[in-house]
This record gives C-alpha cells, sequence and structure tokens, in this order.
C-alpha cells in the first residue's frame, strides 16, 4: 500500500535500507573496571561474603586491606551428615599505614542458631606495622546453616563475614 502511495505521488519505493550508507561506527566499550574494595571504619560496618576483603581506615590513621577466608572442613565421611564440624579460617591483615594489633578477643562467631561458636585463634595476638602481612588461622565447631565471623577491635564492630555451612 505504501509502495503504490509512493509510486502513485511521482517517487520511487525506498530500495535501501536508511542509514545504510552512512558506513559502519566503532563502539566505545569502556575498558574493565576492577571492583573497588569497601571501606569499613569504626561506625561504618561492613557486611561481606568470605572471601571478600576490605579496607579498614582508623581515626589513627590506621589503614589496613583485611581479608577472610575459608572455613575449610574435614570431610566426615559416612552415610549420615554429622551435625556440626570443625571449620578453619583464615584471617589475612596487611597494613598500608600505621599498626595494627589483632586481638583473638576482637573476633567472634555466630551460628545459625544465633549462638556464639568459642574460637581458636592462632597467634593468639599479633600486631602488623606499615608494609606488613600477617595471616590468623581461626578454628571453631559449627552446625549446618549460615554463620558469621564479626571482626571488632575494641569497642567497635567493623567487618562481618558471612558464610554457609554444609555438612551434608
Amino acid at each position: 500500500l505504501l509502495v503504490g502511495a509512493l509510486a502513485g505521488c511521482g517517487g520511487s519505493a525506498p530500495t535501501a535500507t536508511p542509514g545504510a550508507d552512512l558506513g559502519s561506527f566503532p563502539i566505545a566499550y569502556p575498558p574493565p573496571q576492577l571492583a573497588a574494595t569497601p571501606i569499613a571504619r569504626p561506625g561504618k560496618l561492613l557486611l561481606l561474603v568470605m572471601g571478600d576483603a576490605a579496607r579498614a581506615q582508623f581515626s589513627d590513621g590506621t589503614v589496613a586491606l583485611v581479608k577472610a577466608s575459608g572455613p575449610d572442613f574435614a570431610y566426615q565421611g559416612g552415610g549420615t551428615p554429622a551435625a556440626s564440624s570443625r571449620g578453619t579460617m583464615q584471617l589475612t591483615l596487611q597494613v598500608e599505614s600505621g599498626q595494627l594489633t589483632l586481638r583473638a578477643s576482637d573476633l567472634t562467631a555466630l551460628n545459625d542458631a544465633g549462638q556464639l561458636v568459642p574460637l581458636d585463634v592462632r597467634p593468639a595476638t599479633v600486631t602488623v606495622s606499615a608494609g606488613s602481612k600477617a595471616t590468623l588461622t581461626i578454628s571453631g565447631v559449627f552446625i549446618s546453616g549460615d554463620s558469621n565471623l564479626t571482626w571488632a577491635p575494641p569497642g567497635h564492630v567493623v567487618i562481618t563475614w558471612d558464610f554457609s555451612t554444609e555438612l551434608d
């Protein structure tokens, strides 16, 4: 119908796609971006998944990159899943400026029932200066379900890492 209308007006039907004679255009894509490391500070709690890192900033100018990983559970084997199992995590501190002391008492864990999980932290205390790094090994007995590890240096909750415990 449109062709007939154009023909009746003395014109001819278009034979090419509009814009086809314009050539091709390169499409500019932005370069890949690395995800920004979240910043935690007293008064600004971060909730992360286990394995994520955060930059912790304190009022005295201390800045550290902190990462929790794990937990790793020993395979129990057998036909019936265990009700609980010892899990081992690592907490790595890399101090960028200042000095940071981390004590076992700065760490707490809650299991899926909301109960505190007693933790064994090795070393029990570590002090890390700018340009240095330390890794703590943390273990506790966890039940199946969601759990978390919280780092709260004296009086300030800074970071909570969430993780799932699957024992089946």
